[in-house]
């Protein structure tokens, strides 16, 4: 069954979308799972793309230091993020935040 969810980013909510799942992404990650959806790769921003929307939707590539939200409407969801084992489940009614951190990551190549 599809999930039925909300997104905002900032303050301006989208209608309700109904689709298999929502791909969130920095433009590192944009020529992976985003660009599977059908988006282009970027080098700016962040991408929203959405999987197997029921109505035909343009991905949105938004401001990196935007805040992206959004709302299960309809179904348990699962939130995961690339390379992570553990996974969030989410339940109808539940808002997940996403948004550029303050602070940067420290990559070490041993």
């Amino acid at each position: 069954t599809a999930l039925r969810f909300y997104v905002w980013v900032n303050d301006e909510r989208t209608d309700e979308i109904i689709a298999d799942g929502i791909v969130v992404s920095t433009p590192f990650g944009s020529t992976g799972y985003y660009k599977s959806l059908g988006g282009k790769k970027f080098d700016k921003g962040i991408g929203v793309g959405f999987n197997n929307p029921t109505k035909r939707m343009k991905h949105l590539i938004v401001p990196e230091n935007s805040k992206i939200s959004i709302k299960v409407i309809r179904g348990d969801a699962v939130f995961s993020s690339d390379n992570d084992p553990k996974v969030i489940l989410l339940e109808k009614n539940e808002i997940i935040t996403i948004r550029k951190s303050k602070d940067a990551a420290r990559v070490i190549d041993i």
